[in-house]
């Protein structure tokens, strides 16, 4: 897609942002190093700027093996992440095992491709979810507060157009489906972080992180935000889906417990937890 003027100023802009953090990170302490993972992060969030999440995935995972010093937010980020795509998954499947019985014969094999891409998709994020999960709680043993450092692209608060076009049973062309899955994932992005943070509206969303400076949420939002996706995820595993009863049991157990432990760490989410458990 081409980009816009907009778009080229923004990223002028955030590349210059970077450039100047960057400086900044070179000069504090005169001589002394730099954490190693510095260039891993930087390169993570202009991957998210350029709406490449699997490749913010991969950075990701070079920095949490070789520096120490972003494990904390760089896992959180890698959560969010994961989330948007599981979330992601979810709404194209569900689309497509919707739109296939409004389609004529000639077209089902199209919609059965697009079933098994996205429903495999949202099995391996809800899985890579339950992991990272097990990081987090690791890395955040002894802290009351998550942070959240992350620029929300522009998104809409409507779902995708191609997404209802599916669900109606009119065939996608392959060329606008894959923009439309990209502006899912922005769009999902959202949704994500707004669960984590506890905010009420997409658009409270999106103000709460336009303010050019990182959020800090309890440790026991965060993990209910983080439940609640999990509990979503273990829809794919049902029977007419992919039939695995023993996964989706076990997707179902651990977001439980991540409700449990959210009620824990903040006692004002008790009761939302404990719903959320039933």
């Amino acid at each position: 897609m081409a980009r816009t003027e907009n778009d080229t100023i923004s990223k002028v802009r955030f590349s210059f942002a970077v450039f100047i953090i960057l400086a900044v990170a070179l000069s504090i302490g005169g001589c002394a190093r730099n954490p190693e993972g510095t260039p891993f992060w930087l390169n993570v969030h202009l991957e998210l700027e350029e709406g490449d999440h699997i490749s913010a995935l991969n950075y990701l995972g070079d920095l949490l093996r070789q520096d120490t010093v972003y494990t904390e937010r760089a896992i959180a980020l890698k959560i969010t992440i994961i989330g948007a795509l599981l979330r992601t998954g979810l709404d194209f499947e569900d689309a497509c095992t919707e739109g296939i019985n409004k389609v004529p014969d000639w077209a089902k094999q199209t919609y059965n491709r697009c079933i098994d891409r996205f429903r495999w998709q949202a099995r391996t994020r809800a899985l890579s979810l339950i992991e990272a999960l097990t990081e987090f709680e690791a890395a955040t043993a002894n802290s009351e507060t998550v942070v959240l450092d992350f620029r929300l692209r522009p998104a809409s608060s409507a779902p995708s157009s191609i997404i209802g076009r599916i669900r109606a049973g009119i065939t996608p062309d392959e060329k606008l489906l894959e923009p439309a899955v990209i502006r899912t994932v922005d769009r999902e992005f959202v949704v994500q972080a707004g669960a984590q943070t506890g905010s009420q509206d997409f658009e409270s969303t999106v103000a709460l992180f336009e303010t050019g400076s990182v959020v800090k949420v309890s440790k026991g939002q965060f993990l209910l935000g983080v439940a609640k996706t999990l509990l979503e995820g273990a829809r794919v595993f049902e029977a007419d889906r992919l039939d695995d009863e023993p996964k989706r049991l076990a997707i179902l157990k651990r977001a439980k417990e991540c409700a449990k432990a959210a009620g824990a760490a903040d006692p004002t989410l008790k009761a939302a937890a404990t719903k959320l458990r039933r």
